[in-house]
Parts: structure tokens; sequence; C-alpha cells
């Protein structure tokens, strides 16, 4: 039986190791013998012959505790072939079952080597798995915290990956849709990835101007790089039918700039066309003032054989479809003089004067600018603010830490958040744009609390990033009045209340 010196052999470890741990190593070889041997590798070294690639705990047990001066192959050693990476991480994970944290962390050095294709081929393991596992890294802070103190106690390995497929932005807000939600006992994975993909994406075939399937989404979501540059790798992102995007706001404003180039296409040869909508929803930025829309309960498909008149669709499955309809009768005399309902129990529709149309239309402008503000804000291109302006905002907002905490649940000491890393801010080389980069994120928070809904649009505190940062908010809104001028429908309307008014005097 042949053997090998000790001192021929290189070992270095590749991941924490305790002197306990080692201890107990050898322990259990002392009792119950050696149950796999160290595998080796040969090297070109100046003093070694061999690396150790696996088995490096059985190694420091053999030769430190233990006191062997020679290993017998291939009882001991063994000799083996491949790349050392691979076969390390292999051995590891299935005998010392690797933490999730050094499993990441491990599997994303080795796709920068191999490539996720051939890394899960010598893994036997699908590249789904090999990618969604490495892309738990891209977890923002939120979920790493979330994942690390199982905020979410049905949640297993597989929802967090399928919160990891979208932008870290839009993770934020998938965060704040979980913990308002009120989950089932227990929500299955199928189910969850269903609940993200209705509320956080679209389908690029619906897109209403994707007539001829070119359309490509927004080609920088992690869906579209995906789909775009992944080969052979998932064939389903290839699949026209199934092809998403995750960057629903820049969806929403292509639709907006749709339905506007829509309208007033078809306005310009035929200026008496109704707007219908078929769900009554109206995203951020919707470039027609809704009374001017039928809402769907108002009319009914038709032909213009039987009459019919011809529609615009605005919103809904149709968008953009040209169709003729039958307005009914009932909602056209749905209100008298005085605005009191009709003796047909209809849903009421409150007519809103042109004063309040107009304030509405301000707030969606002021939303436009301030949508471009975030932007900018996001954009990090200007001058970063002066420490002393950063420390005054963190004292109106507070920052999270720059440094993500780990989400390695047995190992508490690997974090790299938290107290832990005094030493490597204050080797921190560009530490305030780092602490600037994370106020972001709570600025855009309070800016998005604006920008929907009821509310007024957060105008004020977006004068004063603007101020700091030099975005000149007023030419933005500049843009916003020419990008959402008022609908022509408010010159009728202002001559009707003039009449009006001077009647009633």
């Amino acid at each position: 039986m042949k053997t090998i010196k000790v001192n021929e052999i290189k070992c270095e470890f590749d991941r924490k190791t305790t002197e306990k741990e080692v201890q107990a190593r050898a322990e259990s070889i002392i009792g119950i013998g050696l149950i796999h041997s160290v595998k080796i590798q040969p090297i070109e070294d100046e003093t070694f012959k061999y690396q150790v690639v696996a088995g490096r705990k059985s190694f420091v047990a053999l030769t430190k505790i233990i006191g062997k001066t020679e290993l017998e192959i291939p009882g001991e050693v063994s000799l083996i072939e491949g790349d050392a990476d691979i076969i390390a991480f292999a051995e590891n994970d299935e005998r010392t079952n690797l933490s999730l944290a050094e499993q990441v962390e491990k599997l994303s050095g080795l796709s920068e080597n191999f490539g996720i294709a051939e890394l899960a081929s010598h893994l036997s393991h699908a590249p789904q798995w090999i990618a969604a596992r490495i892309r738990l890294k891209e977890l923002s802070e939120s979920w790493h915290r979330a994942m690390k103190e199982k905020r979410f106690e049905q949640f297993v390995i597989g929802h967090y990956e399928a919160v990891a497929k979208y932008p870290q932005e839009i993770q934020e807000d998938i965060f704040n849709y979980c913990t308002s939600w009120r989950f089932d006992e227990d929500i299955s994975l199928a189910k969850f990835a269903k609940e993200l993909e209705e509320n956080f994406t679209f389908q690029i075939k619906n897109a209403p101007w994707n007539t001829d399937g070119s359309y490509q989404g927004c080609g920088e979501c992690p869906a579209c790089i995906d789909r775009l540059n992944g080969g052979f790798l998932f064939e389903e992102m290839n699949d026209s039918d199934k092809a998403i995007c995750q960057n629903r706001q820049f969806y929403l404003n292509k639709l907006n700039e749709f339905i506007a180039r829509k309208v007033e296409e078809i306005r310009k040869s035929e200026p008496e066309v109704l707007l219908i909508s078929q769900d009554n929803s109206y995203p951020e930025g919707f470039p027609i003032d809704e009374e001017e829309i039928y809402p769907d309960w108002a009319w009914q498909k038709t032909t213009k054989k039987e009459g019919g008149q011809k529609a615009l669709v605005v919103n809904g499955p149709l968008t953009g479809k040209i169709i003729f309809v039958s307005i009914a009768e009932a909602y056209n005399n749905l209100q008298n003089e005085d605005g009191v309902q009709g003796e047909e129990e209809q849903p009421q529709k409150k007519v809103s004067t042109l004063a309040e149309r107009k304030e509405r239309k301000h707030r969606q402008r002021q939303r436009h600018a301030i949508s471009s503000l975030m932007d900018y804000v996001k954009a990090m291109e200007y001058e970063i603010p002066e420490r002393d302006t950063i420390f005054k905002f963190i004292a109106c907002l507070g920052v999270n830490s720059i440094f993500s905490y780990s989400y390695d649940e047995e190992h508490q000491d690997v974090g790299t958040g938290g107290i832990v890393a005094y030493d490597t801010v204050s080797e921190h080389s560009e530490l305030d744009k780092a602490v600037w980069g994370k106020l972001i994120i709570n600025m855009i928070s309070d800016l998005k609390q604006g920008q929907s809904g009821p509310v007024e649009a957060h105008w004020q505190e977006a004068e004063i990033i603007s101020r700091i940062i030099g975005f000149d908010l007023k030419k933005a809104l500049g843009v916003a009045v020419e990008t959402l001028p008022d609908p022509k429908a408010w010159e009728k309307l202002e001559k009707q209340e003039k009449l009006l008014k001077e009647a009633k005097h």
C-alpha cells in the first residue's frame, strides 16, 4: 500500500473551522475510523506536491491531533481529477451541510469560472436551481434580514428565491406588500410566485402596442436580461407567451404614452369618437380625464349596422381597439338638473367641476415631475451632498446599514453587517456615497407615498431634495404640463359652467 508524506501536502481551509470541530473529527476517526478519505490533487509548487481539495478537517485531525506523518493511498487519501473548487463544494455541501450563506457565496464564485450550465452539469443540479440559489445574493437588505430573522414563518428558501428574481427597488415594494398581506397558514411556492407575477410584472405579449411581437420589455430587469441573454439555458424564457417584464413602472409609462398617442391620432379625423373603459382602474399618469370616459357599466358592445357608435377602448384587455357600442339610456339620463339620481337604480357617477378636474390634473403633473426626480436621485450622477447635509437627512429619515446582514442561521459570526462592520466602514473609500445610497431608499419610499391614490403629492419633500442635489423641479413640472396637457373637453365644460353661473344670476 502506497503512502504520501504529510509535509508534501498543502492544506488551506476554504471555510471557517474551529479547533473544537477538528477535535470532534479526530475523536470520530479514532472511535469509528475515517469514513471519507481526504481528496488531494497534484500541484505545481516549490514546497508541496499535492493540495487538499476536500476533507480538510479530516486532514488536520489526522495530522495535527492524531499525529500521522504519512497517509495511506487509497484508504486515507485519494488522488482525484477534476476542478478542485467544484469537488470541494460538492464534498462540503453533501457531508457538512454548508450554511446557506456559504453555499450562495461558493456557487456564485464557481459560476464566474464555469458558467451556470457547466456548473450545473458538474454538480448534478438543474441550471434553474443554480441560478436561483446564486440570485439570493441580490436580495435587498430588508429581505436579508427577514430571511435571517424568519420574519415570514411560512416561507421556505424557494419563497426568497422568488423575491430575488426582482430588482431591489421592486423587492422593497414586495416586502411592504408581504408585511401587509395576511398570508394563509401554508402559502405554497406556486401561489406566492403567482401573486408576485400578478402584482409586480406584466406579460410582454399583452402590451397593446406589441402588435408585431417585436417589443422586448424594458431590457434591464432580471427577467428581461435572462430572456434576452439566456440562450438555451432557460427555454421557457424564449417562449413569447410566457415572457414577462418586472419593470411595471416602465410598462405603465409606455402604456400611458400609447393611450395618449392613440386618442390624439383618432380624434384628428374623428373628434366625436367615444372613449370607453373596461375595468375603470387608471394607472398613475393616465393621460385622459376620467370624466371623458364611459365606464364599463355604461355601454354594451354592438355593431355599426345595429346603430352602434364608434368607440376607442382606453383601459382593459382591448386597450387601443376600436369597437362599436351602444350607451345605456339609463346612463344618459343618470342625473337631472339638480344632480339627483333617476328612478332606475344605477351606479351614481359624480360629475366633477372644472376646478376639481384642474386640481387632479395639477396633482398628476406634480407626480410626473416627482417621478423624474426619483429617477435622477437613483442615478447618482450628481455631486453627493456634504457629510453635514447627509447627517441632517439621517436625522430626518434614519439609514440602514450599508453592509447586508448575513442570513446564515448556523454561524452567527459570519455576518458582515452591524457593529462587526466597523473596521470595514472605517476603511471605506467612498463612505459618504455609500451612506447616501442607503438614504436614497428611504427618500424614494417617502416620495412614493404621495404618488398614488387621493393623497397629495409629496411636493414639499421633492422641493427640498431637488434643492440639495441641484435638480430643476420647476422645469420637470413644465415638461409634465406638456406631456399631460389639458383635455380639449375642458373648453366646452368651461363654457357650460360660465353659462350656468350667468343663468343663476
